[in-house]
């Protein structure tokens, strides 16, 4: 009897990890759905117009087909993450890390970018939820993203640590921002403090006169 119990119990945790993935997948192709949807409506939209000002204001009609271009390509772009974080062989923290290497790479070919990312060796085997690990790239991605345009310094840092069962993630950017960063951090900071939300986590993002600071912390479940 206590064999049948200790097997009963341990099938129905594995049922209940199994159900709770599956709606973790579920809730990101809803999300896909919508962003998809929402998009394809907007690009619409803008093709149609282009298509009344192509005759009687060419300049407006390459603004919108540039603009059309821009969501596409940002479609695209985030048609990959998801995809690719719902994919079952990416479901390791090591895989989700070479990502943001991966990226990380882009940047230094697209802006001249270096940066330098330590990950200490507990985190590659930590064990955390599909869903903080596709959020936890998508923040690491567009702070980096940020600095890389808008910060006067290229070389970013990159700390990745567990303290105290919690990720600690810490970018940071050595330079002040350039003018044109300026109208765009307001809404990146927004951006990181919503999906810090989601995750649960807290997100500490400080603009100062010679370095920007991006902290991350994560409670590990």
């Amino acid at each position: 009897m206590i064999i049948v119990l200790v097997l009963y119990l341990l099938d129905k945790e594995r049922m209940k990890r199994l159900a709770t993935l599956h709606n973790v997948r579920a809730n990101i192709v809803s999300q896909l759905h919508q962003d998809v949807s929402y998009t394809l409506n907007n690009i619409n939209m803008l093709s149609q117009i282009a298509k009344l000002k192509a005759e009687k204001d060419i300049g407006r009609s390459k603004e919108l087909i540039d603009e059309i271009s821009g969501k596409s390509y940002d479609m695209i772009v985030s048609m990959d993450e998801i995809l690719w974080s719902i994919d079952p062989d990416n479901d390791t923290m090591e895989k989700t890390l070479q990502r943001i290497y991966e990226f990380a790479n882009t940047l230094e070919t697209a802006n001249g970018a270096s940066s330098e990312i330590v990950v200490h060796e507990k985190i590659k085997d930590l064990q955390i939820d599909m869903k903080v690990r596709h959020d936890l790239f998508i923040i690491c991605k567009e702070a980096l993203q940020y600095l890389a345009r808008y910060s006067s310094n290229k070389n970013i840092m990159v700390d990745i640590g567990l303290v105290r069962s919690k990720i600690v993630v810490k970018i940071l950017s050595v330079g002040t921002e350039t003018e044109e960063g300026a109208s765009q951090m307001q809404e990146l900071r927004k951006n990181l403090i919503e999906l810090a939300k989601a995750m649960q986590a807290h997100l500490h993002f400080e603009m100062g006169k010679r370095d920007t600071s991006i902290i991350l912390t994560i409670p590990v479940k």
